[in-house]
């Protein structure tokens, strides 16, 4: 593993059922890294949020849960026909700051790889699978995050990595 990774369990997950990780949703916190840790780990804030992980600018990455657990990244969303809640059926991965503002370092796109990749293999995804919140949230336009322009930068790298040369 090139970047550091902290693992910081979040109280902000469902506890009866298990994720079917079909996909990935791509966000950004809009905050700050120590700011997105902050709330992800909060369970007594009005809007109790998490991600499955959060990548920092420098790459530096917490994870907050296990693939399999239902984190509270999507609320009112709909992911491959499953309407209700993406978070039942996808991996929550955001990035810190407005992705609509800035493009990714390289940083955060080789960290966000790393977290991605195993999973990709694993959950045998294909790019069609990775989304934005802005696509899953509903009703449509609700949410705005994450970028698409960051979305295809992500999903491009991604494909350079697994396509054989």
């Amino acid at each position: 593993m090139q970047y550091k990774e902290e693992y910081r369990q979040t109280p902000n997950k469902g506890m009866r059922n298990l994720n079917t990780c079909l996909g990935l949703v791509l966000h950004h916190s809009a905050d700050t890294y120590e700011q997105c840790i902050r709330v992800c780990l909060n369970d007594k804030a009005p809007k109790r949020v998490s991600y499955h992980a959060v990548v920092n600018v420098n790459g530096d990455r917490t994870v907050f849960a296990d693939d399999t657990a239902i984190t509270w990244h999507a609320g009112k969303s709909s992911f491959m026909g499953i309407n209700g809640s993406a978070n039942n059926c996808t991996i929550g991965l955001a990035w810190t700051g407005d992705t609509a503002l800035r493009l990714p370092t390289v940083e955060e796109i080789e960290s966000a790889l790393e977290f991605v990749l195993p999973r990709f293999y694993k959950y045998k995804w294909t790019s069609d699978r990775i989304k934005t919140h802005g696509e899953v949230a509903l009703p449509l336009g609700r949410k705005v995050d994450c970028s698409l322009r960051w979305k295809q930068i992500f999903v491009d790298f991604l494909l350079q990595k697994i396509s054989p040369r």
